[in-house]
């Protein structure tokens, strides 16, 4: 049995928090767009028309099952922003800094930066991090444990 790595994990969720973000914008508007194509699809479609057009049925139903795929991932990106977001909020103001620039929007030259900030050296940038991280990870996971 693998046991998971944690704190690996949560490094994963803070360096695709942006994107995940980005698409709580994005997938509202694709879900619309499939919308209006099912609506399309269905008005291109009358009933009354006893000629069947082979696919048709096919590309409504590919584009309903896209529409339901798309409606799942805006679900799941919601309940994963607002579960990352709960668990920074208990970082203090140093904390949320290293986690941001070391993770979230990593930044050339990031730790020179922190070093710089936080009149220490590097090896302490690292001390920190690792603190801050853990502290992160068991907020969201409620463990730290590799």
């Amino acid at each position: 049995m693998s046991q998971i790595e944690w704190k690996s994990v949560a490094i994963k969720e803070l360096r695709t928090y942006g994107e995940v973000c980005l698409s709580l914008q994005t997938l509202p508007d694709l879900i619309e767009r499939q919308k209006l194509i099912v609506g399309r699809i269905r008005t291109n479609n009358p009933s009354k028309v006893s000629r069947k057009i082979p696919g048709d049925n096919d590309t409504q139903l590919s584009a309903i099952v896209y529409r339901d795929e798309l409606e799942q991932r805006l679900k799941e990106a919601k309940k994963t922003v607002a579960a990352i977001e709960k668990a920074l909020s208990a970082m203090n103001e140093e904390e949320y800094m290293l986690l941001d620039t070391l993770f979230i929007h990593p930044r050339k030259n990031g730790v020179d930066m922190l070093c710089e900030k936080l009149c220490v050296e590097r090896t302490a940038v690292y001390e920190r991090r690792n603190k801050a991280l853990e502290k992160f990870t068991r907020s969201l996971y409620g463990c730290v444990a590799e």
